[in-house]
This record gives C-alpha cells, sequence and structure tokens, in this order.
C-alpha cells in the first residue's frame, strides 16, 4: 500500500518498497555552536535499536523506517552506540565520530548486504532556496537492492504535454533522464534545487527506466507531491518489512526546514 499521498508543513509519508522520505522537526537550535542529530533505523533485521551518546541513553525502541526528533549536543567527538534495547550488546560503536558546530544532521543506522550495521552521517542543509525553488536530496535506504535512478518530473502546463506517469518512461522521446543517477545502496544524493510545482517521482533500477521500484505519479492511489517556495526534503527509500511484503519498498519523508 502506497502512503506517499500526504505532504505536511513539517514531513510527508509514504510507503513503497526501498523509498523512504523521513519527517524532521520543524525546529533548530537557537544556539550557533551547538549540534543537532536525529536518527532514521534503516536496518531490516534487528528490531528496535537505542541510542547511546557517550554511553548515555538519548533515544530507546528507535523504530524502523521511523525518525527520531532531533537532539542537540555539544561539538567535538562523541562515543555513539547502536546498542539491542534494554542491552549492552552493541550492534553499532563508534567511539570517536565527530560532530560540528552548527551543524544539523541526519543519522543513518543502516545494513550492509553482510552481518555488519555501519552508520551513515548525513549533514543536512538547511539554507533557504532562493525564491520559486525547493531542495531536495534522495537517500537509498534498501541494503539488498543495489544502485537506483531517481526521476523528479514536472508536471507541465497545459495537460497536453503533461508529465509522463512511471510506467511510460521507455515511450518518451527523448527519454526523461534521471535527476539522480547511479545512487548506490546506503548513499544519499547531494541536494538538488528544482523550480516549485508539482512533480511525478519515479525510482528505476539502476539503468533501467522499464523496472519501477516506486512511484507517485497518481497511479495506483499514489499522489504527485507538491513542492512549494523555500522547502527543504529528504526523500529516503527504505525495504518494506517483512521483506516479502508487496510492493517490497516503501518511502517516509524529512522535512529537514518547513
Amino acid at each position: 500500500m502506497n502512503r506517499f499521498s500526504k505532504w505536511s508543513s513539517c514531513g510527508l509519508g509514504a510507503a513503497i518498497l526501498g523509498v523512504v522520505l523521513a519527517s524532521v522537526s520543524c525546529g533548530t537550535s537557537s544556539s550557533s555552536d551547538r549540534t543537532q542529530m536525529r536518527v532514521v533505523h534503516l536496518a531490516p533485521s534487528p528490531g528496535p535499536v537505542d541510542l547511546l551518546i557517550d554511553n548515555k541513553s538519548v533515544s530507546s525502541n528507535i523504530a524502523y523506517g521511523v525518525p527520531t526528533a532531533f537532539v542537540s549536543i555539544a561539538p567535538g567527538k562523541h562515543d555513539l552506540k547502536f546498542n539491542q534495547p534494554g542491552s549492552s550488546i552493541n550492534l553499532f560503536d563508534n567511539p570517536a565520530e565527530n560532530f560540528a558546530g552548527g551543524t544539523s544532521y541526519t543519522y543513518l543506522f543502516i545494513e550492509s548486504p553482510g552481518p555488519a550495521f555501519p552508520g551513515n552521517k548525513l549533514a543536512d542543509d538547511h539554507s533557504k532556496p532562493t525564491k520559486g525553488m525547493f531542495k531536495i536530496r534522495v537517500v537509498n535506504g534498501s541494503p539488498t537492492f543495489g544502485s537506483v535512478d531517481v526521476y523528479l518530473i514536472a508536471q507541465t502546463v497545459p495537460p497536453a504535454v503533461a508529465a509522463p506517469d512511471c510506467s511510460m518512461l521507455n515511450t518518451f522521446t527523448p527519454a526523461p533522464v534521471p535527476a539522480m543517477k547511479g545512487l548506490g545502496a546506503n548513499a544519499a544524493s547531494t541536494y538538488q534545487t528544482l523550480a516549485t510545482g508539482t512533480y511525478n517521482i519515479c525510482i528505476t533500477k539502476g539503468g533501467d527506466n522499464t523496472t519501477v521500484l516506486v512511484h507517485f505519479d497518481g497511479l495506483s492511489g499514489t499522489t504527485s507531491p507538491i513542492f512549494t517556495d523555500g522547502q527543504i526534503r529528504t526523500l529516503i527509500m527504505k525495504n518494506q518489512i517483512p521483506i516479502t511484503s508487496t510492493p517490497p519498498y516503501d518511502t517516509i519523508t524529512l522535512t529537514d526546514l518547513n
């Protein structure tokens, strides 16, 4: 079931195997030298996890695919751990994770194709785009699928030249060009700055625009999202749980600014 039908002022939610847009809280620290960090749990196998910073519990029972609120920490190096809930069993431990002052981070707890649970620290960009523009980045949070291509296709006026739905990418001449190409597992794109408006979003197998993994194009109960002036968004593709679900991927939305 696709739930990428609601884009709220503080985030949007949707479910389809492999894409996740995580919602970010709408506030930031008033202190310019503090560090903001939130966590998105993207490892399908271990169940909920606890976050410890310098051996102190910060967030407990972090659920898969549900972003935490931002926490404020002092800049510098910190011992960062993800444990099984209520235990001292480390799934991930970096004793010297460095955080810059005055910076916001989205920290991904991820799963490699093997048994390891690495982390991926993403710096958020809260600088407001110019008038009439919005910014978006995409994270391939699926540890199993491989690289993906992401198409952000603006719907145009008049309707006679409307953007193709995702199933028609290979029928248009010239073929639409992916905004993010070859995005590997657990990797994040850079932010793209685009004109505001309504967009069809298609995520396909890398190099194959006929294999659509995720689509937001008005078909099968989906809605094409509308991006407004000054918005900053992060779209994350993740595995559905259980991994035998249909569709196998889904998305969560993070609001990076508003």
